[in-house]
């Protein structure tokens, strides 16, 4: 694992404390120890049966990670999209349709016989006042109520929280595959942390782990270190199959998300993480 080293040089009297930019900054937290033995719990991977892993979209930021497992009769949502369509295009490529939505940019950098774009967020619930809608809407509104060929991407810059804990089950069923990015998941005073963990482990299991390195690293006692952003892949444990092991990350196909930061090496996540515990 990569340390947060610092120089410290006496000039004058003063101690000037410089950081190592080209490595993630480390938070010491030892206060969020049983924090951190429950999320690692919540976020034990597993191992793919029979599927492989792919990377999708352009390197390092705005790259995911999904099942390589796609077909026409998929549809894609993806929320959060600013100024990059990388991910979209891929699958689109693939002969997809794609959903693209984000309430805070005018139009698409880039078009796609396949892109289907709205100039709408999402929510927990509706709000036709701020452009958001929730995922049960836009889905009637898709026609794809009860369609359980789906895949979601999601980076929301932290209105992922109250989409998912408050989104039933049975929705989430639809989605044969689900990539977020986690915002400050190691957040210990937001209540929808871990309901919505929870929420997600009833239909999906976690494949897939990587730190985006323009976040920070926390680190509690005895050692237990989380990312504060977090990108993951969970598969539906309806389509899928896996199984309890060794998930080691970062993988071969992995980037940093920023070139110039050192990539962060979590280790092992899966096994149920007792060993950290």
């Amino acid at each position: 694992k990569y340390e947060n080293k610092s120089l410290t040089l006496l000039f004058g009297g003063l101690n000037q404390c410089f950081h190592n930019i080209l490595r993630p900054v480390i938070m010491e937290v030892p206060e969020k120890r049983d924090y951190f033995v429950r999320l690692k719990k919540l976020l034990c991977a597993e191992r793919l049966l029979k599927n492989s892993l792919v990377r999708m979209g352009k390197p390092y930021d705005g790259g995911y990670v999904l099942v390589d497992d796609f077909s026409n009769e998929m549809r894609v949502y993806s929320f959060g999209i600013a100024h990059d369509v990388s991910f979209e295009k891929d699958c689109a490529n693939h002969g997809m349709r794609v959903f693209l939505y984000d309430h805070t940019i005018e139009g698409l950098p880039e078009m796609h016989e396949n892109f289907h774009f709205s100039r709408t967020g999402i929510s927990c619930v509706n709000e036709p006042e701020n452009n958001k809608l929730s995922l049960l809407e836009l889905l009637q509104r898709n026609g794809d109520v009860g369609n359980r060929n789906l895949i979601l991407k999601m980076d929301v810059e932290g209105a992922e929280w109250g989409v998912i804990a408050e989104t039933p089950a049975e929705l989430w069923k639809q989605f044969r595959q689900i990539s977020f990015e986690f915002h400050r998941i190691t957040d210990i005073n937001n209540p929808l942390v871990v309901p919505a963990l929870e929420r997600l482990n009833e239909t999906h299991q976690i494949v897939w782990l990587h730190p985006n390195n323009y976040g920070h690293i926390e680190r509690s006692e005895k050692g237990m270190e989380i990312p504060a952003y977090v990108e993951l892949t969970y598969v539906n444990r309806d389509v899928y199959k896996t199984e309890p092991g060794e998930c080691c990350f970062p993988l071969a196909i992995d980037l940093p998300d920023d070139p110039k930061i050192e990539e962060f090496v979590m280790g092992d996540w899966g096994n149920g993480s007792e060993a950290m515990a």
